[in-house]
């Protein structure tokens, strides 16, 4: 397997897992067809997707938020143009969590108690170590982020708002101007 330093998501990725060797932490990134390893943790490389896509992960977090009302273990519309949505396993905070790319997921099933595998559209698969119910769970709240979205972009009424300080608009009457 080879070692990328820069590891770009596209539409094609599928997950990102986290190992360690020895004490460094790396990503196993699969990929249509492929495997990859990436010098660093997954949530860095969902970091780097969102800013690689025009927006910081945290500002894809709290669009997220604005959207739906998830506040914990949030899915990111990394790229809406390109359907790049990712789901967390676990805290994006812990080691542990990996990342999913919700468009590819085919099907999932606990063949163990406390474990889940996860099988892609291109055939790969991986099992990972938490319940099928999370896994359904996290299915669920990216197609809802999906669906809050998409209705946004597509509502021939939808409206933009400016926020006008008040002082503003008393200055803008006083001299005669109108905002429209």
């Amino acid at each position: 397997m080879n070692t990328k330093e820069v590891f770009e998501l596209s539409p094609q990725t599928l997950a990102l897992l986290p190992y360690q060797y020895g004490s460094k932490s790396f990503t196993r990134a699969l990929v249509v067809g492929d495997e990859l390893q990436v010098a660093c943790r997954p949530i860095e490389v969902v970091k780097r997707g969102c800013a690689y896509f025009g927006s910081s992960y945290e500002g894809r977090k709290a669009g997220t938020r604005q959207l739906t009302g998830i506040t914990h273990k949030a899915p990111i519309a990394v790229d809406p143009t390109n359907e790049i949505f990712l789901f967390p396993t676990l805290s994006p905070t812990r080691e542990e969590c990996a990342w999913i790319a919700h468009d590819h997921v085919a099907h999932f099933s606990s063949p163990i108690a406390g474990e889940t595998e996860i099988l892609f559209r291109d055939g790969q698969s991986v099992i990972l170590p938490i319940s099928d119910a999370v896994i359904e769970n996290q299915m669920l709240r990216t197609s809802f982020l999906r669906t809050k979205l998409a209705q946004r972009i597509s509502e021939p009424s939808r409206g933009y708002y400016m926020m006008i300080d008040p002082k503003q608009r008393k200055m803008n009457e006083h001299s005669g101007r109108q905002f429209r």
